[in-house]
């Protein structure tokens, strides 16, 4: 992206190495997606050149964070005894490492260390400030037309590394890996061992919640949701079983299939009346449809039933907003706001009804709350940019959808809002 190259070249890597104390770190993002194979290994070997003891790390779909020390190599063997460390264990917490669940679950994310790098080295040339190219090269992959395959990964090619040694610490790594695998992050190339683990689970348990859940989440992020689809329905047609269902469901919606997802989750519903997790998950079907005339009634039966779980109040009051019925809806928003200030989902509601009633520094302000609860939900950057574009802000629009689209690429309201507030900010001009 243009302004930002220069984060990227050789000379901004060693003035960041001069400035590191003896035992420094640091970690550069860069992605693998949207771009050449090799601008991507030019960055991997730029950085390499600079911190040769580097290590590389894929989160997620394509985040990849370069590593470097200015102390030798990390010691990835000690990685479970610092986790149980001081203050480690809660900041693990508060990335999605779960207690119990380290060191696989960051283990799973390693990509590759200094014989990795090594190799890149070997293949690429390194990014300097001169290479204007890379500026160029990144914005033409951003938006291909010959529709070829991107890498995916910086591993895409040869044998998956492994981190020497760190399955043999004192922690009893290797013993504990069964039980831990479902439990782990399941991001990058995680997912598809994953969704095996999980898939196993079901076969133990198939009214399991937890690995039901665990195996659609899995199945998303390893891009197996058709297989996810075909096992969950055969397992639907052989027995009486809720929780399934209650998956499915969610796998249909996902897919769009929207009416096949409400009839799922209506069977569901039927099978285990006294389960609220199938009234809910038919009521978020609902929601997501924009059926406010179906979802109010529900809502009210599943408020009246489980008067002590807030997604019934939450679906109560997403289906006053979708009738108009705003005042009511944001009353009932805010008093969810009120209980759980960190419940993302509420905010987003808050703030649109707020927006929608002209209440600007509510909506401003629920929109903030619902982007410290999850700084990384593409939903709540997509109701900011709605926002910005009806108050008149086009180019805060673009920054929120950028956002969103940075996200999640297959968002069509991220893409669609981008578009709509550039035309706005170029007619304005």
């Amino acid at each position: 992206m243009a302004g930002i190259a220069a984060l990227f070249t050789r000379e901004f890597f060693e003035a960041a190495r001069a400035r590191l104390k003896p035992d420094g770190v640091i970690c550069q993002w860069a992605h693998t997606y949207d771009m050449r194979p090799d601008d991507l290994r030019s960055i991997v070997r730029t950085f390499a050149s600079v911190f040769p003891e580097a290590t590389m790390w894929l989160v997620g779909e394509g985040d990849l964070l370069l590593v470097g020390t200015n102390g030798g190599a990390i010691d990835l063997a000690g990685l479970s005894g610092r986790a149980a460390r001081g203050s480690t264990a809660a900041a693990l917490k508060d990335v999605a490492v779960p207690d119990g669940a380290a060191p696989f679950a960051l283990l799973s994310m390693f990509a590759g260390g200094a014989a990795e790098l090594k190799q890149w080295r070997r293949c690429a040339d390194s990014a300097r400030r001169s290479h204007g190219a890379r500026v160029l090269g990144a914005a033409r992959d951003l938006w291909p037309d010959d529709g070829r395959k991107r890498e995916r990964a910086p591993c895409a090619r040869g044998r998956r590394a492994r981190p020497g040694g760190a399955g043999r610490d004192r922690a009893g790594h290797r013993r504990e890996l069964d039980r831990r695998r479902r439990d782990a992050a399941q991001g990058g190339r995680a997912c598809a061992i994953a969704y095996e683990h999980f898939k196993r689970a079901v076969r133990i348990n198939s009214r399991n919640a937890d690995a039901l859940s665990g195996l659609t989440d899995a199945a998303a992020g390893a891009r197996r949701q058709d297989d996810a689809r075909t096992w969950l329905q055969s397992l639907a047609n052989a027995a009486g079983n809720a929780s399934v269902r209650v998956e499915l469901s969610r796998l249909l919606a996902a897919s769009g299939n929207v009416d096949q997802a409400v009839a799922t989750a209506e069977e569901a519903v039927r099978l285990a009346p006294d389960d609220a997790r199938a009234g809910e998950q038919l009521a978020s079907v609902l929601a997501d449809a924009g059926d406010g005339a179906r979802l109010g009634p529900l809502a009210e039966r599943l408020v009246s039933r489980f008067p002590g779980r807030d997604k019934p109040r939450f679906y109560r009051a997403t289906a006053l907003f979708l009738v108009g019925r705003t005042q009511e809806a944001i009353a009932e928003a805010r008093q969810l706001a009120a209980r759980n200030a960190t419940d993302g989902r509420t905010q987003n509601l808050l703030g649109a009804a707020c927006a929608t009633a002209g209440l600007g520094t509510c909506a401003s302000d629920a929109f903030q709350a619902a982007l410290a609860a999850n700084p990384r939900d593409p939903v709540t950057y997509v109701n900011i940019g709605v926002y910005r574009l009806q108050s008149g802000d086009p180019a805060g629009a673009i920054e929120a959808f950028s956002a969103a689209v940075t996200l999640d690429r297959s968002s069509t309201a991220a893409r669609q809002g981008l578009a709509e507030a550039r035309a706005a900010l170029a007619g304005g001009r």
